[in-house]
């Protein structure tokens, strides 16, 4: 029997449960009680592999200019669809402040109604097509120029300036870089930024400490970064900093939909903004749209499947019950590596700071079972390090994924004299996986077959980030811990390291590594390499080290999984940024417009 099986059961019949909530929702009755009026989310979307390879240190081509986009009759308006309903199993965090919310809260607003410095393709190159810059340049290594487009209003139609570009950069840096939040990129602010400054209107210069390889990488939403640009208007001047505030009157930021309304834990809702300036290709192509929370997979596939919601992100062994009820199945392919990563693994008094212990945590977990007892065909492959993919400067083709050796992780556990230490691994309820739950818990059973008084405890992020961001899985605290993590593909190697191996304190966000003053130096080392095969070489060694430093517990290279209603949903989808926990829904296109 695989793992899979086992999951079904849990899942309640999985089949039988959906066609009863179909009847239901089309009988009128509602399925889950979080619903709320029509809305639909977007599928990921695929990274490129040199998505995350940044340009050299050298000056950067500008990229060509754009008009503001001239108001148009109506007449001369392209064709909306009406509502755009999407259906999440969670929101995770919903501060109001996108940046100190991150990219958790942004897969359902922030994403949508801010905005971000520069713009992307769905491939992950560079464009001005959208976002605040039409041109940039790479004046020095440590040097960066933004010419902001003119004519750029925010929801109140309020222009935004290069003021705005300085008021950002500052936030990011000094205002979040301390507090705990889900945003995984301003601690890289605090680190990198030193200063910025508005040369006229519209041109922003901004300074950093050290020369730097990745600001292409890092300022745009490549690889989940997550630096929502935002202007300081709504922000100071009307709400004076308080997140209640800013939603009383409104969250006015640039973003291509603006913010209407939310019930917190239940639903979003939002509005097309008329004057967004982008290049109407990157225009939302419908009027309205609301984003709902139902959190069990089969309410929320029975919202697609009866035409109340338009899209759901949907758990691995759902994918054959999916195109059974005439819901086509849609993502990303390999977009990030979901681990049981392995908190503090600085703290000496934790027996997970033994390499030896590390290592048996792998050997006694056999992973191929648990892909293929999760992930249905083709939607996941073994994973290899938390820390390197084949899209990063990283990959080293000769790294293997880790055996299934219980025997040899018993002996493991003996010699350290850590046989029956306890540990507890926390299944996350993420909006980016829903599945990534039960993969700890598959986890957790092995660890108990090898003697590991090992348990497994679902848990919200929310109610657990504060104390990971506060160091407080140390065994001051706790036991041994670790987590349900998700390491983006395209992410670049350097911030590979310091998102899921820096504690906060070093400008991280996840702390997985034990020397903490070394990987900070080895990620700030890095990135400040300018000549791209010394970066290449070192970067392949660094991996090495993590490979076989055995940090976290990987389990598989993964691809989005999103319930699509084809009625509702038609033609090709492109999305940008389609990260799993960072998506947006602007190129999807309406049926009812095709």
């Amino acid at each position: 029997m695989s793992y899979r099986t086992i999951l079904k059961g849990r899942y309640l019949l999985v089949a039988p449960v959906l066609a009863l909530l179909l009847a239901m929702a089309c009988g009128g009755e509602d399925p889950t009680a979080t619903t709320a009026p029509e809305a639909t989310m977007a599928p990921e979307a695929t990274m490129a592999p040199e998505a995350t390879m940044a340009p050299e240190a050298t000056p950067v081509p500008t990229a060509a200019p754009t008009t503001a986009p001239v108001e148009a009759p109506d007449a001369m308006m392209p064709k909306l669809g009406g509502k755009l309903t999407v259906a999440l199993n969670s929101f995770g965090n919903e501060d109001m402040n996108p940046n100190n919310a991150g990219k958790i809260y942004g897969l359902a607003i922030g994403a949508h109604a801010a905005d971000f410095m520069m713009g992307i393709e769905e491939d992950n190159t560079l464009t001005n097509a959208w976002g605040w810059s039409e041109s940039w340049e790479q004046i020095a290594g440590d040097t960066w120029d933004f010419h902001i487009r003119q004519n750029m209003v925010d929801h109140d139609g309020v222009e935004v300036t290069a003021e705005d570009c300085v008021w950002i950069t500052h936030h990011w840096a000094t205002d979040l870089a301390n507090q705990p939040g889900g945003a995984i990129s301003p601690g890289w602010q605090r680190q990198i930024f030193k200063s910025s400054e508005a040369l006229d209107k519209y041109h922003c210069r901004v300074y950093t400490k050290q020369d730097y390889a990745f600001m292409w990488n890092i300022i745009p939403p490549i690889g989940g970064a997550d630096l929502y640009a935002w202007p300081e208007r709504g922000w100071v001047d009307l709400a004076g900093g308080d997140v209640d505030r800013f939603d009383e009157v409104g969250a006015p930021m640039t973003g291509f939909v603006d913010y209407i309304e939310r019930e917190v834990g239940n639903y979003v809702r939002h509005e097309r903004f008329e004057d967004y300036y982008a290049d109407e290709e990157f225009h939302f192509k419908f009027r309205e749209m609301e984003v709902i929370v139902a959190s069990e997979d089969a309410p929320r596939l029975a919202l697609v499947a009866s035409g109340k919601a338009d899209l759901a992100n949907s758990s691995g062994p759902y994918v054959e019950e999916i195109r059974e009820q005439g819901m086509r199945v849609d993502g990303p392919e390999n977009v990030d590596v979901v681990y049981l990563s392995l908190y503090e693994t600085q703290d000496p008094n934790h027996c997970t700071s033994k390499v030896e212990v590390r290592k048996a945590m792998n050997l006694a977990v056999d992973q191929e079972a648990v892909v293929n007892g999760i992930w249905a065909p083709g939607t996941a492959t073994r994973a290899i390090s938390p820390f390197s993919t084949f899209y990063d400067e990283s990959h080293n083709p000769l790294l293997q994924p880790y055996p299934y050796d219980p025997d040899e992780a018993r002996r493991l556990l003996e010699e350290a004299g850590c046989a029956g230490f306890e540990f507890e691994g926390f299944g996350y309820s993420w909006a980016a996986g829903p599945e990534m739950a039960d993969m700890v818990d598959a986890v957790v059973t092995y660890l108990q077959g090898v003697g590991i008084n090992a348990r497994y405890t679902p848990l919200d992020w929310t109610a657990n980030v504060d104390k990971v961001n506060a160091g407080q899985m140390s065994s001051e605290y706790t036991i041994a811990s670790g987590g349900a993590h998700w390491q983006l593909a395209a992410r670049n190697f350097g911030e590979k390291i310091r998102v899921h191996g820096l504690c906060r304190s070093h400008g991280g966000g996840v702390c997985n590594l034990d020397d903490q003053e070394y990987w900070e130096d080895v990620y700030l080392s890095y990135a400040a390499m300018t000549d791209k095969e010394a970066r290449i070489k070192f970067a392949q060694e660094k991996a090495k080290e993590l490979y076989d430093g055995y940090f976290g517990v990987p389990i598989a290279l993964r691809s989005g999984i999103w319930a699509i209603n084809a009625n509702t949903i038609c033609g090709e989808w492109h999305p940008i940024d389609g990260t799993p926990s960072h998506v947006m829904f602007n190129t999807l296109i309406p049926c009812e417009t095709s």
